[in-house]
C-alpha cells in the first residue's frame, strides 16, 4: 500500500494550512474557529477534523510547517540564513515565523 498523499488531499492540506495561518495572523488564535478555517479554505468541516483532529492538531501542523520552512531556509537558503551566511547575529536579523505570544492561545 502506498503512503503517498493523494493530489486532492495534498491540495486540501495546503489550502487549510494557508487559510489557518492567514486567519491567525489577522485575528489571533483565540478568535479563529475550526468553522472559520474550513470556510476560508473552501473545505468541509469533516475534511478539516479528519485531517487534523482538533484545533490543537491544526496548530501542531502549522508549527511543523513553519519549522520545516525555517529548516529549509537555514540549510539551503540564501544569506542571512543559508550557507555562506554571516556569523551568529544573522539570526537576529532574519525573519522568523510569527506566532501568538502564549501557547495557551491554541488550547
Amino acid at each position: 500500500m502506498s503512503t503517498k498523499e493523494r493530489a486532492d488531499a495534498a491540495r486540501n492540506r495546503r489550502r487549510i494550512l494557508t487559510a489557518a495561518r492567514l486567519l491567525v495572523e489577522r485575528h489571533g488564535a483565540d478568535a479563529v474557529t475550526m468553522d472559520d478555517v474550513a470556510t476560508a479554505a473552501g473545505v468541509g468541516k469533516g475534511t478539516l477534523f479528519r485531517r487534523f483532529g482538533d484545533k490543537a492538531g491544526l496548530a501542531r501542523a502549522l508549527l511543523a510547517e513553519s519549522e520545516r520552512n525555517l529548516y529549509l531556509r537555514v540549510t539551503a537558503g540564501e544569506a542571512p540564513l543559508g550557507p555562506g551566511r554571516p556569523p551568529p547575529n544573522a539570526w537576529s536579523r532574519s525573519s522568523t515565523p510569527t506566532w501568538p505570544s502564549s501557547p495557551r492561545t491554541w488550547t
